[in-house]
């Protein structure tokens, strides 16, 4: 069976990766401890460049089209499936290198759980939308009559 890939379905996962860090960093979950941690306040926010939101959803994108392409090679159609493997890519492929960065850097290890946490949330819901980012590419024109592309 040739496999596809869902663009609606990894569509929805970028947006997902756009919607759950501004929810992650609202003040009353980990906004807060985050602006603490990092030294800012809230008019740093309004001197910052718009640019962020350029790569965020570029990465986004990329990540995710990423994601459908492993899934696809690997033949993985299911969420269960498919958490294993979307909780190795966010620990050590995002959340990793992120938090050893931050250290070597000298930032608190808080941050580095605020930062890298955020990793392991994005991609454990991710793996259930590029579920569906893996479709069989079989059609059918009528009962019975299945045809391959």
């Amino acid at each position: 069976m040739k496999l596809a890939i869902n663009h609606p379905a990894v569509w929805t996962t970028v947006i997902l990766f756009q919607i759950v860090p501004a929810i992650w960093y609202v003040k009353g979950l980990f906004g807060a401890n985050w602006m603490r941690l990092n030294h800012l306040a809230e008019d740093d926010f309004a001197r910052a460049s718009p640019i962020k939101y350029g790569v965020s959803l570029l990465y986004a994108v990329a990540a995710c089209y990423f994601m459908a392409w492993l899934y696809r090679e690997l033949g993985i159609q299911s969420a269960i499936s498919g958490l294993w493997p979307a909780l190795c890519l966010g620990l050590f492929f995002a959340a990793g290198p992120m938090i050893t960065v931050d250290q070597f850097s000298l930032h608190p290890f808080g941050l580095s759980a605020i930062n890298g946490g955020l990793q392991l949330v994005l991609y454990a819901p991710a793996r259930r939308c590029c579920r569906g980012s893996v479709r069989d590419r079989r059609r059918s024109d009528g009962p019975g009559k299945a045809i391959r592309n």
